[in-house]
């Protein structure tokens, strides 16, 4: 018999796969020098540990040399609620040899992620060691589910790698990966066909247990349409229909047994399809016609289209190609595709507005598969990263999506490690778990056998989503407002209901029932809230604590807490604490609770105990700005320098990763805020690494410059300003709006100068108060907020902004409050 090239490399990652499952345990390499070599050793690939298999997972030093050697190890490890356990041992090994150095036992009493910083000591020098830990109970990939559990994208360089990638991705339920196939690489010229590199994929994920959604994209040099001949970069060329036909049929011929999906072409409404609709239409078509020919069962992906919002220079150029495809292409597929990159917010909203009418357009329903979607840990942390896999994947599911694929597996270790790019994975560069990995664990534990029922209302601000399963139905709940306070939430269940609330991390915690009513609380970090032997869905009562914002902390630095619902006969005691302190404990008398706050406090906790309760919440404090008519350079009243304060619009799509924020020294601001004499003194000093400014007038936001809004409690309506300093030197001060009573002439009176020094520019402005109707703001105080438009030479990248309600959308309940002391 006579083996192929294909059959023998088929049979070596089959038997490197068989190795793989055989291993009793896995290590990462921490720390590798002349002397150490130091080692994280687990049962499970990817640092995880197993419920039952603590005692199984260790550091191991290794000593290089032929001496002994002796260092000392100390620091801690953390887990997902930040509670840190220290760590603190004396390492001597000798010669050639190895010591193991376990885990404490403390680490191992709550589930989930857990990250380790050690610092390891000799004579000579000291290193750091960092590293994380899954302490999770993996679901494996074998269950049952109408849902597609996936991840969009394994990275590799050798296919000796992907047993090992696979397993990682099967240990927490991946069932599915969406990827390309590449043309060029498959068939390098019209007569050459070489199947060895994804027949090797292939078999590596089947014997993992995962599917592939095959991806057809990219046109080679010699395929191109002829009218695009001449590209320079073809890849993202529309292709000759002709050569994509014969593509496209033998992709499906050959495949057509293994692979159900096909999706046609990443992200054309972005620039990976520079044609025009018609050519993404004739594309489709071409691909839908000739995979129905093969076998009318396979299913046909639209393009992964990236957003529900075109870019302005593609609007330009061919209009709305996410919105047209749709319309007029929908015979074509048989699933709509779609990414979102991002946070919960911007998801949401362009779900339940854009997306939304796109899809109405539809005759008839088609399934929605979010295929590619996730946010990276860069700036915002590895928890707020798995917040929102938690978040987004709920949301889709709500929102009936067949299916929901995380960007990606692994952080991509090509760019630098502070590059948002970098950041997407659920591992990193070396194996080790991040939090989104264990969340992504939990989610299928927890979602796989559930079915959307409603959404449910816990007043704004709060996110709830009920889902229903055998005997059981399960809330999963968040607080998606940072400003409101955490909310103890009060459900009507039926008799025999159990309730059992479950973090992100698979920690649960029981709650007790009192004449049928649970009480539970709502956080920003979000929880599983589930009603085991439930008859009928819980019904939601009023909450009997609930504050709708942040509670106000005034000059003498004190809060008010309201006690809402909760009636005056009702026995509860009250302890208030700040970061573990107590500040008062106080029995429900009449009214409100005073309480006095610690300097810079940015929260309290709030513990009730009584009959029904006997919970802690946590209120957020909001600080007004403070301004002063003593200014001072070296102390602004505000400061915008943090990932934070930037709004960005190119962010996750790579072909515009130029046009994203890189710290302070590309943008950041400071204001001052005061008054002298009859005027208001509103100054800025902006840091930008590129000032460009073509626009004046109503158009003055698409450059650099300052926009901002005033007004008081009394005005109806707001100010809404720009400043801004053209390319040419001049000087432009602007008006898109005025409160009710007053004049957009107004800024006439405006005294305004703008200079460019270096890498800064410097705004002083004075503001007649009496003109804008500001009079009383010393003793009243005002509403305020502000963005710094950004813009280096190619398009308005983003802004920075004290608040939201100015820039993307107008709402002055956002705007700061700023009172004179």
């Amino acid at each position: 018999m006579k083996y192929t090239p294909t059959f023998i490399l088929l049979l070596l990652l089959i038997v490197s796969c068989k190795q793989e499952e055989a291993k009793s345990e896995f290590s990462t390499v921490l720390y590798n020098q002349e002397d150490w070599m130091v080692e994280v050793v687990t049962p499970k690939i990817a640092n995880t540990i197993g419920l039952e298999e603590k005692e199984s997972a260790f550091l191991s030093f290794n000593n290089k040399i032929e001496k002994e050697i002796s260092a000392s190890v100390t620091g801690f490890i953390k887990d997902y609620d930040g509670n840190k356990v220290s760590v603190e041992k004396e390492i001597n090994v000798g010669g050639k040899a190895s010591e193991k150095m376990f885990f404490p036992s403390e680490i191992f009493q709550k589930k989930g992620i857990k990250w380790g910083e050690l610092y390891l000591k000799t004579a000579e020098k000291t290193d750091t060691l960092r590293f994380s830990l899954a302490y999770i109970d993996p679901i494996d990939n074998e269950y049952a589910s109408n849902f597609k559990f996936g991840i969009a994208g394994i990275r590799y360089d050798e296919l000796e790698e992907l047993p090992e990638l696979y397993s990682i991705a099967k240990q927490v339920g991946v069932q599915y990966e969406r990827k390309y196939a590449r043309w060029h690489e498959i068939q390098p010229d019209p007569n050459t066909w070489k199947w060895e590199k994804l027949d090797g994929e292939l078999a590596a994920m089947h014997d993992k247990g995962i599917k592939r959604e095959l991806l057809l994209t990219g046109t080679p040099g010699w395929a191109a349409a002829e009218n695009y001949k001449d590209r320079k970069k073809k890849s993202n060329v529309p292709p000759n229909l002709k050569y994509w036909q014969i593509y496209v049929d033998s992709i499906a011929n050959r495949y057509k047994d293994t692979i159900q999906y096909y999706e046609i072409w990443n992200e054309p409404d972005f620039g990976f399809f520079i044609g025009n609709t018609p050519e993404y239409l004739g594309v489709l078509e071409t691909a839908y016609k000739t995979i129905k020919k093969v076998d009318p069962n396979l299913k046909v992906l639209s393009g992964g289209f990236a957003s529900t919002y075109p870019r302005p220079q593609f609007f330009q150029e061919r209009g709305d190609l996410h919105r047209d495809a749709i319309r007029l292409g929908q015979e074509y597929f048989d699933i709509h595709a779609v990414h979102i990159h991002g946070l919960f917010d911007s998801f949401k909203h362009q779900v339940e507005g854009n997306l939304k009418e796109i899809r109405d357009q539809l005759n008839t329903p088609k399934p929605l598969w979010f295929n590619e979607t996730a946010m990276h840990s860069t700036f915002i942390g590895e928890k707020e990263q798995g917040k929102v896999l938690f978040k987004k994947m709920t949301f889709a599911m709500s929102r009936d999506a067949m299916g929901y694929c995380w960007f990606s597996l692994k952080n991509n270790d090509a760019y630098p490690k502070d590059h948002h790019e970098a950041n997407y994975g659920m591992v990193t560069a070396n194996n080790n778990p991040k939090a989104v990995y264990a969340v992504y664990n939990q989610m299928v534990h927890r979602m796989h056998t559930l079915e959307y029922n409603k959404d449910v209302d816990l007043g704004e601000g709060f996110e709830a989503y009920l889902f229903k399963g055998k005997d059981e139905y399960q809330l999963n709940a968040w607080k998606e407002e940072p400003a409101l306070t955490d909310q103890l939430a009060r459900f009507k269940v039926s008799e025999n209901t159990e309730v059992i609330v479950e973090d992100l991390m698979g920690n649960a915690k029981k709650y007790n029932t009192e004449n049928g009513i649970a009480t539970v609380p709502i956080t920003s970090d979000g929880s599983f809230i589930r009603f085991k032997n439930a008859t009928e869905a819980p019904e939601v009562l009023p909450a009997k604590l609930f504050f709708k914002k942040g509670l106000l902390v005034t000059k003498d630095a004190s809060v008010e807490i309201p006690t809402g619902n909760i009636e005056k006969n009702e026995d509860l005691t009250f302890t208030v604490s700040s970061e573990g302190r107590s500040l008062t404990t106080q029995k429900l008398d009449n009214g409100n609770l005073l309480v006095s706050v610690p300097k810079e406090a940015k929260k309290l906790s709030m513990q009730v105990e009584g009959k029904e309760l006997d919970e802690e919440m946590t209120i957020p404090l909001t600080y007004p700005l403070f301004a002063s008519n003593k200014m001072e350079e070296s102390n602004p009243t505000i400061v915008l320098d943090q990932y934070g304060d930037v709004k960005n619009k190119y962010e996750h799509d790579p072909n515009t990763s130029h046009l994203t924020w890189k710290g302070a020294e590309d943008l950041s601001a400071k204001a001052w805020l005061g008054v002298e004499g009859d005027n208001l003194i509103l100054n800025y000093t902006v840091t930008d690494d590129a000032h460009v400014q073509k626009d004046t007038g109503i158009l003055q936001y698409k450059g650099d410059g300052i926009q901002f809004a005033i007004t008081t409690r009394q005005m109806m309506n707001y100010w809404e300003i720009g400043y801004a300093l053209t390319e040419e030197g001049k000087v432009d001060v602007t008006a898109w709006s005025a409160p009710s009573g007053f004049s957009l002439d107004a800024i006439e009176n405006i005294q305004l100068s703008v200079k460019r020094e270096g890498n800064k520019t410097i705004y002083t402005s004075k503001i007649p108060l009496k003109e804008f109707g500001l009079e009383n703001i010393q003793e009243n105080g005002f509403l305020f907020s502000f963005v710094v438009n950004d813009n280096d030479g190619e398009k308005r990248e983003g802004w920075l902004q004290l608040s939201e309600g100015l820039a993307g959308s107008k709402d002055p309940n956002n705007f700061k409050y700023v009172v004179f002391q």
